[in-house]
């Protein structure tokens, strides 16, 4: 009788995974194009990644004005800065894991920003 039950659940048992997945993971270091003026990354992937190069930050100040700056790995280095009430407000989602992607014009003037917090980023690890 036992082995008829067993032989009953084996079906079901095929269909079930194999292994339990806790959601979407997504790792984005910093990378900079200075050729295309932008940049990109996830504060939490460039903190965790095993280079002691890349960084990625913003900063916005009490008196109207943020800066955004980003180096990979190779060492290229892009920032720009904005008084834009737009920007400023968009960059006060951010937080310690968020992701971020700015451009900036050939004066260093930030002029697309977007700052993203979605799951599947990074936290920092250390």
């Amino acid at each position: 009788m036992k082995l008829a039950k067993m032989a009953m659940m084996l079906p079901m048992l095929a269909l079930a995974p194999a292994v339990a997945q806790a959601g979407t993971k997504c790792t984005s270091p910093a990378t900079v194009d200075v050729t295309n003026r932008w940049a990109r990354g996830a504060l939490g992937s460039v903190r965790n990644t095993a280079d002691t190069v890349s960084n990625i930050y913003c900063i916005v100040y009490s008196y109207g004005y943020a800066f955004c700056s980003a180096r990979d790995a190779a060492g290229v280095t892009g920032s720009c800065g904005t008084s834009d009430p737009g920007y400023i407000n968009t960059l006060q989602a951010m937080t310690q894991d968020s992701y971020v992607y700015f451009t900036w014009d050939t004066a260093g003037t930030c002029n697309y920003m977007v700052v993203e917090n979605m799951s599947c980023l990074d936290p920092k690890s250390h």
